[in-house]
């Protein structure tokens, strides 16, 4: 019989250990020559899914604040990051985490941008379809 001993971790412990679960069912894939590095410790995501990470959240931010970008600024943040993968991944040159943080970042809050944008026209159409089919005098 084997008996586990649990001890306590320190915060910074235990962030260390969440990210890395993250990072290791996220689907990136962790190369450490693509990842950045804080003390010697390789963060769990590369740097162009940090950067994804980075502007998705910087989406909700905007989402909060109420500012979200246009859909054609939207889109037009996606391409930078297909851009340079493709670029990358052909061979013809290859990328710099800083590059690959900055188009992941594009991409992250575009796509995200995107999301929200959808999902408060289809709120929005939802409410005008309950308006028009279901007057509120009329309810049966």
């Amino acid at each position: 019989m084997k008996i586990t001993v649990y001890r306590k971790h320190t915060w910074t412990e235990t962030v260390k250990y969440i990210l890395q679960w993250l990072g290791d069912n996220s689907g990136c894939h962790q190369k450490p020559e693509r990842s950045f590095r804080i003390r010697g410790w390789q963060f769990p995501f590369c740097a162009r899914c940090t950067g994804a990470m980075t502007g998705q959240f910087m989406a909700v931010i905007f989402v909060i604040l109420r500012k979200i970008p246009p859909a054609p600024f939207a889109v037009f943040c996606l391409f930078p990051m297909g851009i340079d993968w493709g670029i990358q991944e052909a061979g013809v040159k290859d990328s710099s985490n800083a590059r690959r943080f900055f188009t992941g970042f594009l991409g992250g809050f575009g796509l995200f941008s995107l999301y929200f944008a959808g999902f408060i026209r289809l709120k929005n159409f939802m409410k005008s379809a309950g308006k028009t089919f279901l007057p509120h005098g009329n309810r049966s």
